[in-house]
């Protein structure tokens, strides 16, 4: 796992290679990514997805998780 923190916010990455959807005889290899997004501020970010815009609170008790 890959991990960046930046003002707060933590992005982890993970990779998994799919094997039954490769095929290495023909150099074509299939992987599937884990992000996972924390917001370690006392306050909420605006985050851009890729796919849209969500509001991050803050982890003031718990884990909150935001799946996209």
């Amino acid at each position: 796992m890959v991990s960046k923190i930046s003002e707060g916010v933590t992005i982890s990455v993970e990779t998994f290679y799919q094997p039954d959807y490769s095929n290495p005889a023909n150099n074509e290899f299939m992987f599937a990514y884990r992000i996972t997004i924390e917001n370690n501020n006392l306050f909420a970010v605006n985050c851009f997805a890729g796919i849209g815009i969500f509001l991050m609170p803050p982890a003031i008790s718990g884990k909150w998780k935001e799946k996209v």
